[in-house]
């Protein structure tokens, strides 16, 4: 159910990146979308090719990342990304998607099938 709260200065940056051929965009349906839009303000980034420098550009501010299959976050990736404190990956393990450089800045990291 949709939230018709209004957006505060203390909402949350939220980015969900998912490449467009990755078959995990298809785990988030309409409610879980709904869901995730009402915890504050949120980016949907399904890029048909994975630039490292475009995910790097769309991490600087961002609170929250939700990935799926096809996504890294490398040293490189992660350096715009001063705020984030949670990862949460869908569809598997994360170790192909995170690197010790998260875990070390002290980011929680979920997974969830």
């Amino acid at each position: 159910m949709p939230s018709n709260r209004k957006p505060s200065k203390t909402d949350p940056e939220i980015l969900v990146v998912i490449p467009a051929d990755s078959d995990t965009k298809d785990l988030l349906n309409s409610d879980l979308r709904d869901r995730v839009n009402s915890l504050g303000t949120t980016d949907w980034y399904h890029p048909t090719k994975m630039l490292p420098a475009k995910l790097q550009d769309r991490l600087s501010g961002v609170d929250i990342c939700i990935t799926g299959w096809g996504t890294q976050l490398d040293t490189d990736v992660l350096a715009s990304a001063n705020e984030l404190e949670f990862l949460g990956h869908i569809g598997g393990s994360v170790s192909p998607v995170v690197s010790e450089e998260l875990y070390d800045r002290g980011c929680t990291v979920v997974s969830g099938n």
